[in-house]
């Protein structure tokens, strides 16, 4: 199976189930009969920009589309607790499981003011 056609299946199971974690995305790939490491599965994630956010009944993965990057930005506001600075870095903290989505917001807008690791 090539990447493209993983990351396809892996955004087919995103957008039809309600998967609260990768775990569970990993398990829905095993119970669709592919088999994937879990380092893979969480650089695909990252590629296909998959972020986890609350839900009445706790968390769900999903993919945000264009036209929900304003959402998101309103409720990465509320999941950022502080911000310290110094001359070499800037420190994001978050509320507890919300760092990986933060970071995928951050890394979205491309900003050249943004260095990257």
């Amino acid at each position: 199976m090539t990447k493209s056609e993983r990351q396809l299946k892996l955004k087919e199971l995103i957008l039809r189930e309600t998967l609260g974690s990768q775990h569970d995305l990993l398990m829905a790939l095993k119970d669709s009969g592919i088999a994937v490491t879990q380092a893979t599965l969480s650089r695909d994630c990252a590629d296909l920009g998959v972020v986890r956010i609350p839900t009445m009944d706790g968390h769900k993965l999903t993919i945000p589309i264009d036209g929900e990057k304003h959402g998101i930005r309103s409720l990465i506001g509320v999941e950022i607790l502080n911000v310290i600075s110094n001359e070499v870095m800037v420190l994001v903290k978050t509320l507890t499981g919300r760092a990986s989505g933060v970071a995928s917001f951050i890394d979205g807008l491309e900003s050249p003011e943004i260095g990257r690791a």
